[in-house]
């Protein structure tokens, strides 16, 4: 092949050293990146959307983020202060590759609970913390236990209450 005829290639084109680049990133640094190109783009947000975590001290992705990114989240952490609109929006959505399941609970939110452990038979880590006054048999509810037995993947499961 003629030299002219060459390509030339750029070592961040390589998905390989892409990825391990954006391995050291932070978030920030990684949603900069995510604008460059497409092949960027999928790689930065496979990174951002892996772990996502739900607090109310963090800045909440829009729903229409979730919606898009649901697909690449592999663990999901959801703290007991979120807004129950927002778990009933975890609880629709299907995150296809997720894993791993940590959930802080109150009474106001357990049916999108069971609604979001039914739905993922890939979890195979599950994570449950009630929070509520005792007389709220949370972990005593058989829609509780139906939803963890639908899980044929399931390795760890910790209850807290």
């Amino acid at each position: 092949m003629p030299p002219a005829e060459l390509h030339k290639i750029i070592a961040m084109d390589l998905p390989e050293i892409r990825n391990a680049v954006f391995r050291y990133l932070t978030r920030r640094s990684l949603v900069r990146f995510m604008r460059i190109n497409k092949a960027w783009h999928e790689s930065a947000a496979a990174l951002i959307w892996e772990s996502l975590s739900l607090t109310a001290m963090q800045q909440m992705p829009s729903v229409e983020a979730l919606r898009r990114y649901a697909y690449l989240v592999k663990t999901l952490q959801i703290s007991s202060n979120i807004n129950d609109q927002i778990v009933a929006e975890c609880a629709a959505l299907n995150f296809s590759k997720l894993q791993k399941l940590r959930l802080n609970l109150t009474a106001g939110n357990a049916t999108h609970v069971y609604d979001l452990i039914s739905r993922h038979s890939t979890l195979t880590s599950l994570d449950l913390s009630y929070h509520g006054t005792p007389w709220e048999p949370f972990f005593d509810d058989p829609h509780l236990g139906e939803a963890i037995a639908s899980l044929p993947n399931l390795n760890t499961l910790h209850l807290q209450f």
